[in-house]
């Protein structure tokens, strides 16, 4: 299997440009504002897999699509999409998370993204996979290629401060995160997250006792 990765690091998350079997597929697309940077990059996805329906993912998957893009997103998370709606799960309860928040429920009414159709994507062939991973959203999804995993923002990768990847500020359904986790941690491979560095399942492992407390402390 030929594969190639490009991580693109866009104003607030991460999105993933991957050459697969002489296929073009973007994971997520960034804010709108990387529009610009696309059109520079010139290039023109087969494929636009969106690992979950909130903006700063879905910015540009109008422009990408109008390039002849196919486009998948989970029909949970479409619903709010193709209403327009600018979705903003709770606070996990941290004192930074809820400042968080606040801010960007504020900041939500100046937010605008173009609405988009979703597409039937016929995987056989392709050499990727897509996984049901609620928690974050109710459609977040995980797509494996090869041992790689995109994961979105059910976890958030390490960072200088933090060395070990935890879960995403936001958090719609506790339960189902628990799950998705349950699942997460019995893979082997890398995980690409929608903010911050990859981290390995090695990493994942040993962080499991610290991502367990920060989940049972959301209430």
């Amino acid at each position: 299997m030929s594969f190639k990765i490009k991580r693109v690091s866009s104003f607030y998350s991460i999105f993933y440009i991957i050459k697969l079997n002489n296929k073009i597929i973007f994971i997520d697309s960034g804010t709108p504002s990387e529009k610009r940077r696309i059109e520079k990059l010139n290039i023109k996805p087969d494929y636009v897999f969106i690992t979950h329906g909130h903006w700063d993912h879905i910015g540009c998957v109008s422009y990408l699509k109008k390039s002849g893009a196919k486009v998948f997103i989970h029909e949970k998370d479409y619903e709010f999409v193709k209403k327009g709606i600018i979705d903003l799960p709770p606070s996990k309860g941290s004192l930074y998370s809820n400042f968080v928040y606040f801010l960007l429920k504020f900041l939500k009414n100046f937010a605008r993204f173009e609405k988009f159709d979703k597409d039937a994507i016929e995987l056989h062939n392709l050499g990727l996979k897509i996984f049901e991973t609620p928690g974050h959203t109710p459609g977040s999804c995980t797509f494996k290629i090869g041992n790689n995993y995109f994961i979105g923002d059910t976890l958030i990768g390490p960072n200088p401060f933090i060395k070990r990847p935890r879960i995403s500020l936001f958090v719609r359904n506790k339960k189902e995160l628990k799950k998705t986790l349950d699942f997460l941690f019995e893979l082997d491979g890398r995980f690409y997250p929608g903010h911050g560095p990859s981290f390995t399942s090695e990493l994942l492992k040993k962080s499991k006792d610290f991502i367990w407390r920060e989940l049972k402390e959301k209430n």
